[in-house]
């Protein structure tokens, strides 16, 4: 309703497993990311997909970051940021992974 209220475009949101997205469902250019993929390869998979993609400023957040029964998210963020991490401004809020993009 905000997104109607304020006449912005409603956000895209595509539901399925993120490696069976095709380049083709994802935006050219994100601002904004959640990804809730719980283990390791389907965060991996979907912070592939989307990093490309960020506008500076952009910011990607990533659920159970700090969930010790679900370690993959914040082993495969720590991955990421070791190869991007002059790319990114990284904090944690609530067990969630924020990566904002320079």
């Amino acid at each position: 309703r905000k997104f109607k209220k304020y006449t912005f475009p409603e956000p895209v949101i595509v539901k399925g497993w993120f490696n069976k997205l095709e380049n083709s469902d994802v935006p050219s250019a994100i601002s904004f990311a959640l990804l809730d993929g719980d283990f390791y390869e389907s965060i991996k998979t979907s912070l592939e997909l989307v990093a490309p993609r960020m506008v500076a400023g952009g910011t990607i957040v990533v659920h159970d970051y700090r969930n010790a029964r679900l370690p993959g998210s914040g082993r495969a963020v720590n991955e990421f940021l070791s190869e991007h991490k002059d790319e990114y401004v990284f904090r944690i809020a609530a067990a969630m992974a924020i990566m904002v993009k320079n």
